[in-house]
């Protein structure tokens, strides 16, 4: 494993050098020495504590800005304001400066890298802070301070990125190199499934999203994603999926398909994210429908509680048959679809108690129909 330090001219850069230098071929350049051929080498890059604030720095934002999705990064003190500042955030005074000042912090529900709801004593030397509230869809907030309430930790969710307000490498820090260990070991939990199976009936959340033609085009994209990303947001699952990222993910996959009629089912449960590709059922002009009892644990969401609507859809030929849903002697909707009516210019749909999908979302929203709710018994 081969890491870059990138050296800020600090006092405490080689107190760090020293801690990384036992997890692997360390190389230390100053900010404005750095050759690309060595950032590319490397497979970790460390931003290293430094006066001043991230704007001071423009080289290393750049580094930042480029390789954030392709290697693992780490940032100590002024680091951690570059990774923050990078992102959207404010770097901003602090009422107290913190020089030599140890203190206790502790981990949210957030945090992917470390216990949850844990408390650490640690070293702070620093005059700055991110400004709240600090809005971002990939970085997420998992540690602060007792004291102040200060953010000391900053990971992404979804590029390995981790970034600490305080120092590892200080003694007032005591389990120091745990951190930096549990940081450089850390895999991201959202790993790639081949089978979506592993997670029906679990807490979380789905999407499937059509991808149709000779070149991918994935219907609605945006529009699923957006509803994907909201569901997770108040499942509190610290998750955005971007376009880039399926690329990232399953791009290459994707392109061993010559001619597409798939679903591309992205799913995640706090903990792992699972993506497959699928070939949609091909139904006849007109189906069968059985009606079923059923009321949906949650239909604000799309939710992966399906266990008992995959028994009764394992039951039936999904080219000739759909599985109707009621609930209070309501017809409210199919095992995996809306049910709607459409006469003239106006689309019927049952008044309440159905999850609301994207694609009557993209009906009323592109193609701009009149809707009309309605009971249906």
């Amino acid at each position: 494993m081969r890491l870059l330090l990138i050296d800020h001219e600090d006092s405490f850069t080689y107190n760090l050098a020293h801690l990384l230098s036992s997890f692997g071929k360390l190389d230390v350049k100053n900010y404005y020495d750095v050759k690309e051929s060595l950032v590319k080498k490397s497979d970790i890059i460390i931003f290293s504590p430094g006066p001043g604030k991230p704007l001071d720095y423009p080289i290393s934002l750049e580094i930042f800005e480029k390789y954030k999705t392709q290697k693992k990064i780490i940032g100590i003190c002024l680091g951690f304001q570059l990774i923050a500042n990078a992102e959207g955030g404010i770097i901003s005074k602090q009422e107290k400066i913190f020089h030599g000042y140890q203190t206790y912090i502790r981990t949210n529900n957030k945090s992917l890298r470390f216990p949850h709801n844990h408390m650490y004593q640690v070293g702070r030397y620093h005059s700055l802070k991110l400004k709240e509230p600090f809005h971002s869809s990939t970085m997420h907030i998992t540690m602060r301070c007792e004291e102040t309430n200060v953010a000391m930790c900053l990971e992404s969710h979804t590029n390995d990125i981790c970034g600490l307000q305080f120092h590892p490498d200080s003694f007032l820090t005591p389990n120091g190199k745990q951190f930096i260990s549990k940081i450089i070991q850390f895999k991201n939990n959202l790993s790639l499934l081949s089978l979506f199976k592993p997670l029906w009936g679990q807490r979380g959340v789905f999407t499937s999203i059509p991808i149709i033609g000779k070149n991918p085009n994935c219907i609605g994209l945006q529009t699923y994603l957006q509803t994907f990303n909201k569901s997770c947001k108040e499942y509190n699952f610290g998750i955005t999926i971007t376009p880039n990222l399926i690329q990232k993910l399953v791009g290459n996959e994707i392109k061993k398909i010559k001619t597409y009629n798939h679903l591309l089912r992205i799913a995640c449960n706090g903990k792992t994210l699972s993506i497959s590709l699928r070939k949609r059922i091909r139904t006849q002009d007109s189906v069968i429908g059985f009606i079923k009892n059923y009321k949906r644990r949650d239909f604000i969401h799309k939710n992966l509680y399906y266990k008992t609507l995959l028994k009764f859809m394992s039951k039936i030929d999904y080219s000739q048959n759909e599985i109707i849903l009621s609930r209070d002697n309501e017809i409210t909707e199919g095992a995996v679809t809306n049910l709607i009516f459409v006469k003239s210019n106006t689309l019927y749909i049952p008044k309440e108690g159905y999850y609301y999908g994207n694609t009557l979302k993209l009906l009323q929203d592109e193609i701009k129909f009149k809707i009309h709710k309605k009971k249906y018994f």
